[in-house]
């Protein structure tokens, strides 16, 4: 079965979203042809490279504007400053390890054009105030347990739930891993990262 062009094209330039590790330097073409999709087709083509597809009705305006959106552009290989890279990159065998997954590109992913396009995307689809979450309450198969633990702030890495009922809970903010038994209802932590 052929495939035609239009449909292999877009794969061409996402192969950068799969952060393969290549960080040589690369010149960004001065004819991008993603600036033809539209924000909601880019998004859907870079967003979910990394995670599900985030609609714009999750967040309002101003945390979408003032939060979310730079964060992903780091992320994406876009930076305030020239210096803001390495500021999110720490020393030592950490960094190194952030270096070689290139989870902050040293060149852009896609062209500020095609950034702005998401951008105005979410910012114009996005609700002016945070969304209201109602929680049902009175659910009479669930009892609210508050956990014993806490982490300030939370950076949740991995939550896993064995089979004999445990939750593991990984930090990566305090660098702990955290198994949480809540058939006890207690709890502990083991310093160390999640493995």
């Amino acid at each position: 079965m052929r495939i035609p062009a239009r449909l292999f094209a877009p794969v061409v330039f996402l192969c950068p979203a799969c952060n393969s590790g290549d960080t040589a330097e690369q010149a960004e073409p001065t004819t991008d042809p993603l600036v033809n999709l539209s924000g909601e087709q880019l998004a859907g083509m870079f967003c979910v490279s990394c995670h599900l597809y985030p609609e714009p009705a999750l967040l309002d305006k101003t945390s979408w504007r003032e939060s979310i959106l730079p964060r992903m552009a780091e992320f994406m290989g876009m930076y305030a400053t020239d210096s803001t890279r390495a500021g999110l990159i720490e020393e030592g065998p950490g960094g190194a390890e952030v270096e070689a997954a290139n989870v902050y590109p040293k060149t852009p992913m896609l062209s500020a054009a095609a950034f702005g396009k998401i951008k105005d995307f979410y910012l114009q689809n996005a609700p002016d105030t945070p969304p209201s979450r109602h929680i049902a309450t009175g659910l009479k198969q669930f009892k609210v347990e508050k956990s014993p633990m806490r982490l300030s702030p939370p950076v949740t890495t991995m939550i896993e739930v064995s089979d004999e009922g445990d939750i593991h809970i990984g930090d990566g903010e305090t660098d702990i891993a955290a198994i949480s038994f809540f058939r006890a209802r207690g709890g502990f932590c083991l310093p160390g990262k999640p493995g």
